[in-house]
């Protein structure tokens, strides 16, 4: 609850600080170019996970159904919307910036990671394989596909994904080893245990969410896990003030 409400209060100060600065909808992103969010997201998980791993797999975008017959039937159920078939080059909605590239660098970081632990457990000289951003368009809400062929997640990892203070990190993240010089200090690429949590929190305040599944081999990919960001078309909804992460 107190996480959740600090939320709010930066928001309120960042909003009345961009309205203040002369910005029209302040703190509020109206009409945000969906494509341009996805793109920064990527360039600084790309970033991150170079700058850890010194190895970075290749981050495929596509919009729509871009080469595609159809969705996945998994990607289907997880999306739980009725979809837009055709292709499309823009979208175009109402929503929180930073909230929405946060929650986008979090999935996309642990998909890199993914990706480059099961080609170090494959053996020396094994590229990571690719990660997949897709795009989906439904009648009341957007969603933000991000599959990976890595590890995939145990069923511990899966019930422990959103709580608070978890990873699946083998190693804790410390300050002092990850000081690359006095006044900076690496960007973690995870172990911290908030990424998630705090992205299905910012997701959620306001309608949308974040979803995580095991995926089997198909569809062109092998074996990983798919993530879900999904972001409602409603440019009215208000604040979900009973929305709650699980324990």
């Amino acid at each position: 609850v107190f996480l959740r409400e600090r939320l709010g209060v930066q928001l309120l100060c960042d909003h009345y600080v961009a309205l203040d600065k002369g910005k029209p909808n302040g703190g509020i992103s109206v009409a945000c170019d969906l494509f341009g969010v996805v793109d920064d997201a990527v360039t600084e998980a790309k970033h991150v996970c170079d700058a850890n791993l010194g190895v970075v797999p290749d981050v495929v975008v596509s919009y729509g159904m871009e080469g595609m017959d159809s969705l996945p039937l998994q990607l289907c159920t997880l999306v739980g919307d009725s979809l837009r078939i055709g292709g499309y080059d823009h979208i175009e909605l109402t929503l929180i910036r930073p909230w929405l590239h946060h929650a986008l660098v979090e999935v996309l970081k642990n998909a890199c990671s993914s990706s480059v632990q099961k080609a170090d457990d494959e053996g020396d000289g094994v590229t990571p394989s690719d990660v997949h951003v897709r795009l989906v368009d439904g009648t009341t809400s957007v969603s933000i596909a991000v599959l990976d062929q890595g590890v995939g997640l145990s069923e511990d990892g899966m019930k422990r994904a959103f709580r608070f203070a978890e990873s699946s990190s083998l190693k804790r993240w410390d300050r002092i080893e990850e000081q690359t010089s006095y006044a900076m200090v690496r960007q973690p690429l995870g172990s911290l245990g908030v990424g998630l949590p705090l992205s299905r929190m910012m997701m959620g305040m306001f309608g949308g969410d974040v979803l995580i599944s095991n995926r089997d081999e198909g569809d062109g990919l092998v074996s990983g896990c798919t993530a879900v960001i999904k972001i409602p078309k409603d440019d009215q909804v208000v604040e979900q003030t009973q929305y709650s992460l699980p324990r």
